[in-house]
């Protein structure tokens, strides 16, 4: 007997994110546009360019884990806006009954702010979309806000932001797993999805590393779940 879940979507996490299927639940929703969002408020001097690189994990309580990678480049326009530009792999750790490919590639293009003349406080927004063979491509966009207390030393952060997925050829996803008496199926839908992160920006002599964890709700017309990811990464400036 084939059981099709009522409408459900594609997570990734987030940080993101989150091309999730639950062992508990078998919705898939639609993830944002880039893995993990991990940065500080200050926005980079004009001309100043920075490379980075992410590693993060996900989980789901009673769901599985998901891991991904980032890298990224930030490029200062001017002493209050710079363009940031992402991409990320994820993968759903946890094996499938079905045998479904659960990678997801994805990348994103946005900037950073200072809507005041403060530099402990910036806001964010970006667009993308990616690919996960099992559901298909999507279109993601996002706002945020960051606030921190820049320093030499140690740089504490606090973010909130929001995104809207929506799938642009969606597909039918197999999400039956190991132990399940029936065959689960489920096609993504549009994905809103709140962020609230915490992090800490440790200063070196030229570089920086970025350490952050990151709660993830994610809804869709019937459904909802939430989402704990922890992070880590390092960047460089040239």
């Amino acid at each position: 007997m084939i059981q099709r879940t009522p409408k459900p979507l594609l997570a990734l996490t987030l940080a993101p994110i989150l091309l999730l299927v639950g062992a508990c639940n078998h919705n898939v929703y639609t993830p944002p546009a880039r893995a993990f969002a991990i940065t500080s408020p200050q926005v980079l001097a004009d001309g100043q360019t920075t490379v980075r690189a992410n590693v993060s994990s996900s989980s789901q309580l009673f769901g599985p884990e998901i891991v991904a990678g980032s890298a990224g480049m930030r490029r200062g326009m001017s002493n209050n806006l710079e363009l940031v530009a992402d991409t990320s792999f994820a993968q759903v750790v946890e094996a499938s009954a079905a045998g479904t490919n659960r990678n997801i590639t994805m990348g994103r293009i946005g900037g950073k702010a200072h809507p005041t003349e403060s530099h402990n406080l910036a806001v964010t927004a970006g667009v993308g979309g990616g690919y996960a063979p099992a559901s298909g491509a999507y279109a993601s966009a996002d706002v945020g806000a960051v606030v921190g207390f820049e320093n030499r030393y140690l740089i504490p952060f606090a973010s909130v932001g929001a995104f809207a997925s929506v799938p642009l050829d969606p597909k039918e996803v197999n999400t039956t797993q190991p132990g399940d008496s029936e065959q689960r199926l489920d096609t993504p839908e549009k994905t809103l999805g709140l962020t609230i992160g915490v992090g800490l920006k440790i200063p070196l002599q030229t570089a920086a590393l970025l350490l952050g964890m990151t709660w993830v709700q994610v809804r869709d017309d019937d459904s909802q779940d939430e989402f704990m990811t922890i992070g880590a990464g390092v960047e460089t400036s040239f």
